[in-house]
């Protein structure tokens, strides 16, 4: 009698009514990494440039209700028809001033500790971490008895692309049990993992071989195991359907391979499952 085993290694904001306006004032904001954190993710950010400083200022205004205006770095969804904020990185209140320019501004946001460039990051929650999102400015002039519309000013930099992160799970030990000389070859056995990713609809899953014949079981070539996933040959990678947040099902199986004659004893492989996106 001889016991066969296949050893798998997993590698692996009160609501305001906001309107959008032209982009008439050059302000750059640049993108630069994003990645996950507990309850949500952070995106990351530059702001390089003010613009020409002649400009006119969004806190430009000749009425004498208005007396302050604030300036206000978000991230906000792209898709929506209005202006649609999910988290605030900082709030800078400064003056309204009447036919003043984007140089002054900056001065006076400059008053208020504001700096080109600008680096920092926004945090968002879970709920609202999307690729629909950007980065940028929008301005809201308040006075005693008025408020006005918040409104956009500037680009809004769409945020970079969030890392892929999985994780797989499960028992990663196949195991042929006791099988008889006879019985051997194109003997099966499975054992089931759950996969679980953040990002991609799908994700391609490829398993590693020793050589064209398999994964060895035994170093004299004798007994080697085709591993497939979900029923597939695995060994170029398959297509799996991810769904982001709820586990996968990958059902990992053995069949081996009789390429000699076998001597009793237990035999012993491994294969790396590489997860990545398509």
């Amino acid at each position: 009698m001889k016991t066969y085993v296949t050893v798998l290694r997993c590698a692996l904001a009160a609501m305001l009514l906001w309107v959008v306006t032209p982009q008439s004032h050059a302000v750059t904001i640049t993108t630069t990494k994003s990645e996950y954190a507990p309850g949500g993710a952070r995106y990351y950010f530059v702001v390089s440039s003010w613009g020409y400083p002649g400009n006119s200022s969004p806190c430009s205004d000749p009425r004498s209700g208005f007396t302050h205006c604030a300036i206000i770095l978000t991230a906000q969804k792209i898709s929506t028809p209005y202006y649609s904020p999910v988290s605030e990185y900082a709030t800078w209140d400064v003056p309204v001033r009447n036919n003043s320019n984007m140089g002054e501004l900056l001065q006076d946001l400059e008053g208020k500790g504001f700096r080109i460039p600008l680096s920092g990051s926004i945090f968002v929650d879970s709920t609202n971490v999307s690729s629909d999102l950007c980065i940028g400015f929008a301005y809201v002039k308040i006075g005693p008895n008025i408020e006005g519309s918040a409104r956009t000013f500037g680009n809004c930099q769409p945020v970079a692309t969030l890392p892929l992160q999985c994780e797989i799970t499960g028992d990663t030990t196949i195991d042929h049990q006791v099988l008889a000389d006879n019985a051997a070859d194109g003997a099966t056995a499975s054992t089931q993992l759950k996969l679980q990713c953040t990002g991609p609809s799908s994700m391609t899953i490829s398993t590693s071989t020793t050589n064209s014949h398999g994964v060895r079981l035994k170093d004299d070539d004798s007994l080697y195991s085709k591993v497939t996933v979900n029923g597939k040959n695995s060994t170029a990678g398959i297509n799996v359907p991810i769904t982001p947040g709820l586990a996968t099902p990958l059902t990992i199986t053995s069949t081996l391979v009789k390429r000699g004659d076998l001597t009793p004893g237990a035999f012993l492989g491994s294969t790396v499952v590489t997860i990545s996106s398509p």
